[in-house]
């Protein structure tokens, strides 16, 4: 009965916030639709019904949205070759003591086979060296890789600063095309690659950032790259320029964001440098993800004792997702974390709303009082799989009735 008294309290307390204020902590960035042109062709099918859900995260911390962009630290590099090459010998640079190396052929067919450990020829300044380990696919599936057939791979030990000579004898189709994967496990020398953000917004500059470091010292780099987007396809090459920090930057400008079903917009970079008289070779890829607008928050607040509801001005029917955050504030005058609110329903052209329901009973159980606020506010387009809009700061509650407190 003293719960039930309390939960119907605090309903009159929400009640009471028809008068209270709801507001955006800043306005959502109005960006530009996307053209919907592109969608003519593509079925619009998706679930119609209209969902709620609210996620408990009382006690929960480390929940702060951080979107910076994903570092990738590489000692290792790819070289493209083919058959007539590898007959002759192919020079490889070593930078450290140990190097992994892994070749297969790029063009397989019943009469491609693997190479024998006898047909492998090794040599640093002229003289034959052994491989400290040899091992075939079926061995290296064994380990759980995921390699294709027909590849082998060896281990080499030698003094940094050598050149090896990798040669393969007898092979009989000249015009065979391999891939050479070169990993150097203990070398000082590490390309580090990163963009600036996870995510960017639809229309924004993205902007990445590359350098190959030696104990931290970076150094002076020839670098090449190229840009993927989610089917795999290769959309532009990347210009480089040195930076104020040694390093290099390229920008992409104004991105605008396509459906993630094939995966993540991806940076390729092939580097080279000189250190110290010592060729260094580093490749090195990251993915990030841009915003489609579809749609976009239109900037209108709506509430009453039961639920939020937030304007959505919407380009392309389909079916879209909100989820948000809400936060309380403690006696200390903290934040903490109450609930993950999400929501999904259709949402035809035009302007549009979706709403949250109040976790009412959550609210009661965690003891915390207004200003309320809900953060890491998320539009997502579920029928095209892709993200649409991000609001960190989202917007807040303002209770200006109080009653409930004391019952607390």
């Amino acid at each position: 009965m003293k719960k039930s008294m309390k939960i119907n309290l605090l309903l009159l307390s929400f009640c009471g916030l028809a008068h209270a204020e709801i507001s955006w902590v800043n306005q959502p960035v109005q960006q530009a639709l996307v053209d919907t042109s592109q969608f003519v062709n593509k079925s619009r099918q998706s679930e119609q019904p209209a969902i709620s859900y609210n996620q408990p995260l009382l006690g929960t911390s480390g929940i702060e949205y951080q979107n910076q962009g994903f570092a990738v630290a590489s000692k290792q590099f790819w070289l493209d070759t083919n058959a007539n090459e590898l007959s002759k010998g192919l020079t490889i640079p070593l930078t450290s003591e140990i190097a992994i190396i892994r070749i297969n052929p790029l063009d397989v067919s019943a009469q491609t086979k693997s190479v024998a450990a006898e047909q492998l020829e090794l040599s640093i300044k002229g003289h034959t060296i052994e491989p400290a380990v040899f091992v075939d696919a079926n061995q290296l599936k064994a380990t759980g890789m995921p390699v294709s057939e027909h590849t082998v791979a060896f281990k080499v030990e030698a003094q940094p600063g050598n050149f090896l000579l990798v040669k393969l004898n007898g092979l009989t189709k000249s015009n065979t095309n391999y891939v050479l994967h070169v990993f150097e496990p203990e070398s000082e020398h590490v390309l580090k690659l990163s963009t600036t953000h996870q995510r960017y917004d639809s229309g924004a500059d993205v902007v990445i950032i590359t350098a190959i470091e030696t104990n931290q010292s970076v150094q002076a780099m020839k670098v090449d790259g190229y840009l993927t987007n989610p089917l795999g396809e290769k959309v532009a090459d990347l210009k480089f320029k040195a930076d104020q920090q040694g390093g290099y930057q390229a920008v992409i400008p104004k991105m605008q964001g396509q459906s993630l079903q094939g995966g993540l917009w991806e940076v390729h970079t092939v580097t080279e440098s000189q250190v110290n008289g010592l060729k260094v070779m580093r490749d090195a890829s990251t993915a990030f993800a841009v915003n489609m607008a579809t749609a976009r928050f239109s900037g209108s607040l709506g509430m009453d004792e039961k639920q939020i509801s937030v304007g959505i001005e919407n380009a392309l029917p389909a079916r879209y997702e909100i989820r948000g955050i809400l936060y309380g504030t403690d006696h200390s005058g903290d934040k903490q974390p109450i609930a993950l609110m999400m929501s999904a329903k259709w949402l035809n052209t035009g302007d549009d709303a979706m709403s949250f329901e109040l976790p009412i009973n959550l609210i009661e159980q965690s003891g915390l009082k207004a200003p309320y606020t809900v953060e890491q506010l998320e539009l997502k387009n579920q029928t095209d799989l892709v993200p649409v809009q991000m609001e960190i700061n989202g917007f807040e509650i303002t209770e200006l009735s109080s009653q409930v407190s004391d019952f607390r």
